[in-house]
């Protein structure tokens, strides 16, 4: 089977992973994968994310990136043009932006695409424009998959009946071994510095709640993003420029964090957080806010595996990060059932259920 996936770009970030993780198992099992940038071949920090690709994948510039109308008439003819050159069975595309702009770009075209929702479509995208565009171009597309049956719940029926609902896979080979000793005093969380996401000043008051009962305890956020200035002036306005910190975007997430005493995700929505996955695997105590649209919840059992609070509760999150600093013991038998998170989401597992939907369209 030969498919055509297309993205953005391979910059870092958790769309990517999934994709080259799927793209991988997919190319070790016989398929013929092509992989279409839009926004530009691999520049920069892109050349050190190609890295774990396998070597068989083909990866093609397939788009201008520009804003002008001009412009963006020849993009869609240059992906049609590459579409039509891979001649591929099935062409799958990544997110919201890249659906709207390769759906009209294929109009016409015999290749059956499917598009992927990567975030809580109740409320991304946020331009009114490209959520109008989305449900008119949407009826285009041959298949649909999305990350959590909330998600899918959000589309017509027509849409729904012809979806299917994948999570999101974690490698085991990048998840280091569950850390065993005494915890670093450190409560970390992972993520684009994007405030209106990830509500990074609900986990800085949260943690203000907590930090003069636990005096020799940080907050790190790992990450970048343009709400740095913003959520700076937040920690210095709850004076805790000795206790928060944001070191920037870390590399080897899994490793970094292993050893801290918790993983925390305050975000108000997401798809399958990544960050949250790769937590668990590497065998942490984990919270999170019990977010949109039912990520987090489809990871958690509250309890068993990991805490869950209300969206945008500081007493709630603290009360729960507070509990798991209380309770090593209880935290720690938390922690060795989050990891295995790792069989529920192994590469294979879930790439075998991405190749039995794509088969589906390529039989017809």
């Amino acid at each position: 089977m030969k498919v055509a996936f297309v993205i953005g770009s391979l910059r870092f970030s958790g769309a990517e992973r999934v994709l080259i993780s799927i793209a991988n198992e997919m190319t070790k099992k016989g398929n013929q994968i092509y992989i279409l940038l839009l926004n530009g071949i691999l520049t920069g920090r892109e050349e050190t994310y190609t890295d774990g690709l396998d070597p068989r994948i083909i990866c093609i510039d397939a788009g201008l990136a520009s804003n002008n109308n001009f412009s963006k008439i020849q993009r869609m003819l240059n992906i049609r043009k590459v579409i039509n050159k891979v001649h591929p069975d099935v062409v799958v595309s990544f997110g919201v932006e890249c659906n709207c702009i390769l759906l009209p770009a294929l109009f016409g075209c015999r290749f059956p695409v499917v598009v992927s929702e990567r975030n809580d479509p109740k409320i991304y995208p946020f331009k009114k424009t490209l959520r109008i565009r989305r449900k008119i171009l949407y009826c285009s597309a041959k298949g649909y998959v999305f990350q959590t049956e909330e998600a899918k719940a959000f589309f017509s029926t027509s849409i729904q009946s012809q979806a299917a609902v994948i999570p999101n896979p974690v490698a085991a080979e990048n998840i280091p071994t569950p850390y065993s000793g005494e915890r670093r005093k450190d409560i970390v969380s992972v993520g684009r510095l994007d405030d209106k996401q990830k509500n990074y000043k609900l986990l800085f008051r949260a943690f203000a709640l907590l930090a003069s009962d636990y005096p020799e305890y940080r907050l790190v956020i790992y990450g970048e993003g343009p709400d740095r200035p913003e959520l700076e002036a937040e920690i210095t306005k709850l004076n805790l420029t000795n206790r928060i910190f944001m070191p920037g975007a870390e590399a080897d997430v899994p490793h970094r964090i292993r050893d801290a005493a918790m993983f925390v995700l305050s975000s108000n929505f997401e798809g399958m957080p990544n960050a949250l996955i790769e937590a668990m695997a590497v065998g942490m105590p984990v919270v999170s806010t019990d977010c949109p649209c039912g990520g987090p919840k489809f990871l958690i059992k509250h309890g068993e595996n990991g805490l869950l609070a209300p969206v945008d509760d500081i007493q709630r999150l603290a009360l729960a990060m507070r509990d798991i600093l209380e309770n090593p013991v209880a935290a720690e038998k938390m922690a060795h059932e989050a990891r295995k998170i790792l069989q529920q989401l192994a590469p294979e597992k879930i790439t075998l259920m991405w190749e039995q939907y794509i088969e589906g369209f390529v039989e017809r």
